[in-house]
């Protein structure tokens, strides 16, 4: 039993900062996005024996962290009985051209008025780089439907980019 939990402690490692940065870039909210991560790790841990690919860790522990970020958003608006969550600002990137930083901050922006699925099918797709066939398994719908939604994710960001500009 030992060996599991050291093994279980370097899942952890490895992985605890690229979930984290997930669950932020759907929460946008620090302290959000700590829970969200722990919550997933609970279940992560009781479901880990039943995980029959272990190729298929990566896409599993995203789409753990992804439906608990948007279950919690959902949770969050019908307590506060409000349509949409109030972000925290985005910090300040370090060592960036002033134009570079301007840029990343109008997409995080225009990420932000997206809805939690987009924002996750973007964030999942292009920043963690996961294949359409993960992306499947993370939505838990077919490789066609991922890219239906993808494009349309894509065509809002760019419609938000435009509208930002005017």
């Amino acid at each position: 039993m030992r060996g599991d939990r050291a093994a279980f402690e370097q899942l952890v490692a490895h992985w605890q900062e690229r979930l984290w940065q997930h669950a932020y870039g759907l929460t946008r909210r620090d302290d959000t996005a700590w829970d969200v991560v722990q919550e997933s790790w609970i279940a992560i841990a009781r479901g880990l024996r039943r995980l029959k690919e272990p190729q298929a860790f990566r896409a599993w522990a995203f789409m753990i962290v992804t439906r608990a970020a948007i279950a919690r958003a959902r949770r969050v608006r019908i307590d506060d009985g409000a349509r949409d969550i109030t972000l925290e600002p985005e910090p300040a990137l370090a060592n960036d051209p002033d134009d570079r930083s301007q840029a990343v901050a109008d997409l995080r922006a225009a990420l932000s008025r997206l809805d939690d699925e987009e924002r996750a099918l973007l964030s999942l797709r292009y920043l963690e780089e996961l294949e359409l066939t993960e992306l499947a398994r993370v939505f838990d719908i077919p490789v066609g439907t991922v890219k239906s939604r993808l494009h349309t994710a894509r065509a809002r960001l760019k419609d938000v980019l435009e509208r930002m500009q005017r």
